[in-house]
């Protein structure tokens, strides 16, 4: 488990093009904008969830959207921060993706946050369990995050290379790795959470 020390300094090998993007995911993630990622931003994202999705009355689904985004939460601070303060600050996230994600010597734990972001933020929306994300879903999905409808429509453009209108599991996943490590400013993958650019 990491733990505090994790934190950025001068010595940090993030561009400041990755730092950019992992602020926006930070402040997109911080739903109540205290500066930290805490317990309730998740539970107030499953919440903006099931009520996106009319679920409000469907225990079992509903229960399992809370249950996954505490399950992210829980997971995240036990691989950032030290798990007691229930907290994450952005310096302790910085510095877990520049060490531990993009100038990681694996990829073990790239793909577990991968899974983690794909099973929590996708996972609820494919409600037809066929293992695609429609333009539809994604847009429904990420305007709990507070993003605009004109400003998804035109990110999924952006990295829907096929053109299909809809994306696979491996396609979503390629993406988010994407963003998560690319410091190629052209890689479609940035655009899988929104305007970041703006």
């Amino acid at each position: 488990m990491l733990s505090s020390r994790f934190i950025c300094t001068s010595e940090s090998m993030l561009t400041a093009f990755q730092e950019t993007k992992l602020k926006y995911l930070f402040h997109l993630l911080d739903k109540n904008k205290s500066g930290v990622l805490e317990p309730t931003d998740f539970s107030e994202i499953g919440n903006e969830v099931i009520e996106n999705l009319n679920l409000s009355k469907q225990e079992l689904e509903k229960n399992n959207i809370l249950k996954n985004a505490d399950k992210f939460f829980l997971k995240l601070i036990s691989n950032i921060s030290v798990a007691e303060k229930k907290i994450i600050t952005l310096d302790e996230w910085l510095a877990f993706f520049d060490t531990e994600i993009i100038n990681a010597e694996d990829s073990i734990v790239t793909d577990e946050v991968v899974d983690l972001l794909l099973n929590f933020l996708f996972g609820s929306f494919d409600q037809n369990r066929d293992g695609y994300t429609s333009v539809r879903d994604y847009i429904q999905m990420f305007s709990v995050l507070g993003i605009s409808r004109k400003d998804l429509t035109s990110a999924f453009i952006k990295f829907d290379v096929d053109g299909d209108c809809k994306l696979s599991r491996y396609e979503l996943s390629s993406s988010v790795e994407s963003f998560l490590i690319s410091d190629d400013q052209q890689d479609p993958g940035n655009w899988i959470f929104g305007p970041w650019d703006h």
